[in-house]
């Protein structure tokens, strides 16, 4: 059972390494809960179904960051009834799946930080993309939408809970989602991300630092999807983060607030 285990954790650590960049840049409205009837319908048998794309995403260099950078992000995603497996989502399995209610477990990826993006964390060291396990709750009520998430790894735990609404435009070919979400963070995966260890401080020349508990930040989010055929379709995200808790004190943190883009296009097969 160990052995079993530890394969699909290194089996998720390798898959994901590329999920590890949509998910640090949360990219909210690519999640299976917001995808329109025309995905999620094909997703309800016991066959196998795909959703493949890409598309660019404007985002900082890091959690904090004040400067940014333009790179592609590779998007994929399988299902066979109630097992997935991808970027969209990492790799899980639903124990509930309806169209109000989703419930299950995954395996996902903590975002990597290399040392080399930004002077800033000269000295500090790379973090690589870490693999967590967790379970998701997403719900739907007409245009609402709820959504919570318990991670936990070797870095440390995390959640988050979120919801807001998503409105149907042009005949159902378009589709509007705007939200808010909160991320909270135990003390060691605040520490890996924002904190700044004696033997950090001595490399960097950056004062030492222990990040706290709490919560690591609030994101306003909306997105924009247009589906041109049932294989094809668009996607628009825009996400506006403001750090909280210990976060806004890391000498690490250059800025509080900050904000990504995406546009990607998907194909459904």
């Amino acid at each position: 059972m160990k052995t079993m285990f530890g394969i699909a954790l290194l089996l998720a650590a390798i898959l994901l390494n590329k999920m590890a960049l949509a998910n640090d840049t949360e990219l909210v409205g690519l999640d299976e809960n917001s995808m329109p009837e025309l995905a999620q319908a094909e997703d309800s048998n016991e066959n196998w179904h795909f959703i493949a794309g890409t598309g660019p995403v404007y985002m900082p260099h890091y959690e904090g960051a004040s400067t940014y950078w333009l790179r592609p992000v590779p998007l994929f995603r399988a299902t066979k009834g109630n097992f997935f497996a991808g970027t969209l989502g990492g790799i899980g399995y639903h124990f509930i799946k309806d169209k109000t209610l989703k419930f299950g477990m995954r395996i996902g990826a903590a975002p990597g930080r290399n040392e080399s993006v930004d002077a800033r964390l000269t000295g500090m060291g790379d973090l690589k993309p870490a693999g967590e396990l967790g379970l998701f709750v997403k719900a739907k009520f007409d245009n609402t939408y709820f959504i919570g998430n318990v991670m936990a790894g070797s870095r440390g735990r995390r959640a988050e809970l979120g919801g807001g609404y998503d409105f149907a435009l042009k005949d159902f070919s378009d589709y509007l989602r705007v939200g808010v979400n909160a991320n909270w963070a135990s003390a060691d995966y605040m520490q890996a991300y924002f904190g700044v260890s004696p033997q950090q401080s001595i490399t960097s020349g950056l004062s030492a630092y222990d990040a706290a508990v709490g919560i690591r930040s609030y994101a306003l989010l909306s997105s924009w999807t247009h589906i041109f055929d049932r294989h094809w379709l668009g996607n628009l995200a825009v996400v506006n983060k403001q750090l909280a808790g210990s976060a806004l004190n890391s000498p690490l943190v250059q800025t509080k607030s900050a904000y990504s883009v995406s546009y990607v296009v998907l194909y459904l097969f």
